[in-house]
């Protein structure tokens, strides 16, 4: 689903309109880079949870795991979906959009830590070993997100 919004704005960018929203409160005129900024966002936030995937599973490979590692990816493809949806939408805008993800948001990282607790709060966590390639993929995903969020401070 994730890869889906992305693909999604990106062939209905000539539908959209010619200013988008950089942040909830301001709009900037449309660009390619404004379109699939939030879906690259989401898209990164998938490759995160797929590195956590990645390390969790070495480390406990229980159905627990596998039912937080689902409800992570699951959040990041609704939460994409959402706001696919929503940017193909513009200029209408729903007021409940915002407590939608928040909701979605809060729900899928609380099944997720519930999922995780005996880990979590047993100090496990600090067991879970990444990679050398997961280190450097995931710190070049942090800061893709990081640069693609800054957007709507530079603007």
């Amino acid at each position: 689903m994730t890869f889906g919004a992305l693909a999604t704005v990106a062939l209905c960018y000539d539908t959209l309109p010619e200013q988008l929203p950089v942040t909830r409160w301001s709009h900037a005129p449309k660009t390619w880079l404004l379109a699939l900024r939030v879906p690259f966002i989401n898209l990164g936030t998938l490759a995160g949870a797929t590195l956590l995937a990645r390390a969790l599973r070495r480390h406990d490979a229980s159905a627990a795991t596998e039912r937080a590692i689902s409800a992570l990816c699951l959040t990041t493809a609704l939460k994409a979906a959402t706001e696919a949806a929503e940017l193909l939408a513009l200029p209408t805008t729903s007021a409940l959009t915002p407590a939608l993800l928040l909701l979605v948001v809060l729900a899928g990282l609380g099944f997720a830590g519930h999922q995780l607790h005996p880990t979590l709060s047993s100090g496990r966590w600090r067991e879970v070993r990444w990679t050398t390639g997961e280190h450097v993929v995931g710190g070049l995903v942090a800061l893709c997100v990081v640069a693609m969020s800054a957007l709507s401070v530079v603007r």
